[in-house]
């Protein structure tokens, strides 16, 4: 019975179209929005309860406009994001695949002196009502310098969020949010969780 719900949800949702992208508000064709997140100890690619903070944050801001996916709401956005690093962390998980190192202790001050990514996103509004929305994304981008966490420069980003439409032209957002080189070489990642806020225009 659940599969034929899920199958019957998954038919019908790209029908649904709404009267007013609920990324941007009436008539607005312009977003411009900041963000800040706190990161996050995971190599996955969604949230675990085993995720502990990690002492970095991730600052965001970026540039939107709006568009559809399949018939949904969508928001295609270029990005630049830089990491602030303050501490070290230890990850007693895994065991480095290059040097051996266990447990692995990461130095988030060198990492982020090298972790600012440029990107371009595609976001896509999954279900909304008259004030909220939430939706997924994905993008592609470069990092300034590969690193002792992603050894390469080409990252991928996936995110996961939930928005709070504050007025017409304002828009509040949590977060969490994915880059890694799709396990390409090392690939530890940057997650983080954080808040956003857009203003459309």
């Amino acid at each position: 019975m659940l599969k034929q719900i899920i199958i019957i949800i998954g038919t019908c949702l790209p029908t649904l179209v709404a009267a007013t992208n609920p990324f941007f508000g009436y008539e607005h064709e312009n977003m411009v929005y900041g963000g800040i997140g706190q990161g996050l100890s995971t190599g996955w690619l969604l949230p675990s309860t085993r995720d502990e903070l990690v002492p970095f944050a991730a600052l965001h801001v970026g540039y939107a406009v709006p568009n559809t996916v399949f018939h949904l709401p969508g928001r295609q956005s270029l990005n630049v994001v830089g990491l602030i690093g303050w501490g070290t962390s230890v990850d007693s998980r895994y065991k480095h695949p290059v040097t051996g190192e266990f447990p692995i202790f990461w130095n988030w001050k060198e990492i982020a002196e090298t972790a600012q990514i440029l990107y371009l996103h595609q976001d896509a509004a999954l279900l909304w009502g008259s004030d909220w929305y939430t939706g997924i994304g994905v993008g592609a981008g470069m990092q300034r310098h590969q690193n002792k966490r992603i050894e390469t420069k080409l990252m991928f980003s996936f995110r996961i969020f939930a928005g709070y439409i504050l007025t017409d032209n304002w828009r509040a957002e949590v977060f969490f949010q994915h880059f890694s080189n799709g396990s390409t070489g090392i690939n530890f990642s940057y997650n983080s969780i954080g808040l956003g806020l857009g203003y459309s225009f």
